[in-house]
């Protein structure tokens, strides 16, 4: 009993220095993982696979379903709520030799109670950790067919391994990611997580809290957490100005608030707030 006690404390005092150690801007703590992800209200339990690739997040009313090939890699993901048979929305996934090349997002259409496709996300590389450009082609159905609406072309430059600034071409708004902290991003330990460690492939990534599923793009495509952002037009009007206020337990944040002050004014706060708790993760 006494060997069991003092091994015990021996991996929980490893488990407390490793996290206490990894404070680079690139450092994932081996070891840890997600246990629980709290997003849009809903509290999510991370379920895992052998391989520990994240195989689920689950809650009481709503499940989130990471499915693999055989090779391993992330083909589709589908959220789902309880009792449901068609989704609310899934993501299928293309890859490339650098990451995840493309993805499809469709989303449940309540008249017909139907799938529908909405948007490409098109995705290009500097490294396998680092974006250049996203290209969203949006569309629209006629008919029996699907043709493309509207195209945005979002421009990644990175400032160490964080976002510094997302435009677009041609010029339209500008999110800046203006300071950053030195811990580890929960974001990116998801996106491990699924094997594509550029960024977490699921949600819809937002300039400022406006939908359902939305993160924000200086959260998930930074190796840290966002102190301070702004999204702004190119004429300089209107600019919103956003806070991140981050609670942590050693080098992980349990709590994250985002908030942004919206345009025009007045300038009414929105907000949305992501809650992680982790866990040791099994050794194999």
């Amino acid at each position: 009993m006494k060997t069991i006690k003092l091994m015990s404390s021996m991996l929980a005092m490893a488990w407390l220095i490793c996290l206490s150690s990894c404070s680079g801007p690139d450092c994932i703590p081996s070891g840890v993982r997600i246990k629980s992800f709290t997003w849009d209200g809903v509290s999510y339990q991370a379920r895992y696979g052998a391989n520990g690739r994240l195989t689920k997040l689950q809650a009481s009313t709503r499940d989130i379903v990471f499915l693999y090939d055989e090779n391993g890699k992330l083909y589709k993901t589908s959220i789902r709520n309880s009792g449901e048979a068609v989704p609310l929305r899934t993501y299928e996934y293309k890859h490339s030799t650098t990451g995840i090349s493309e993805i499809l997002i469709s989303d449940r259409n309540d008249f017909d109670n139907k799938l529908h496709p909405i948007v490409i996300h098109k995705i290009y590389y500097q490294t396998p950790t680092r974006l250049t450009a996203i290209v969203e082609q949006y569309l629209e159905e006629q008919g029996d067919s699907v043709i493309l609406s509207t195209r945005y072309y979002r421009r990644f430059t990175y400032e160490g391994s964080n976002i510094a600034l997302i435009d677009m071409i041609p010029p339209f708004t500008e999110y800046r990611g203006l300071q950053y902290d030195n811990k580890v991003n929960p974001f990116m330990m998801l996106a491990n997580a699924v094997g594509n460690p550029a960024f977490f492939p699921a949600g819809l990534y937002a300039n400022f809290p406006v939908v359902n599923f939305d993160i924000p793009f200086v959260s998930v495509f930074s190796q840290n957490n966002p102190l301070a952002a702004q999204y702004i037009t190119i004429d300089g009007a209107f600019p919103s100005n956003q806070t991140f206020t981050n609670i942590y337990n050693n080098n992980l944040v349990k709590k994250i608030v985002w908030v942004s002050r919206q345009f025009p004014p007045p300038y009414i706060p929105d907000f949305r707030t992501f809650l992680f708790e982790y866990e040791r993760a099994p050794v194999h």
